[in-house]
């Protein structure tokens, strides 16, 4: 199996969303792209993640982006095993 689909369609959309969400919420409330990020780490560290800096922003980041890759993983297989039948 090809992984490479995978691999571009979960940077392109990860890219996508994540720029959309520093858009929104700069243009809402003012709330920087750094902060965007320590609040997706916040979802695996909790309230803590808003204090250790960039560190967290790199865990965010990552996380977002094992996100987009893992559900088009996710869809990629469902789709050959619907295309089997």
């Amino acid at each position: 199996m090809n992984f490479q689909p995978i691999f571009w369609a979960g940077s392109i959309a990860g890219a996508l969303d994540i720029t959309a969400a520093f858009l929104t919420a700069w243009f809402r409330a003012r709330v920087t792209p750094g902060r965007v990020l320590q609040f997706v780490a916040s979802g695996l560290l909790g309230a803590a993640s808003f204090n250790a800096g960039t560190k967290t922003m790199v865990l965010g980041l990552a996380l977002h982006f094992d996100r987009h890759g893992s559900s088009d993983g996710v869809l990629l297989c469902e789709s050959q095993v619907a295309g089997s039948y």
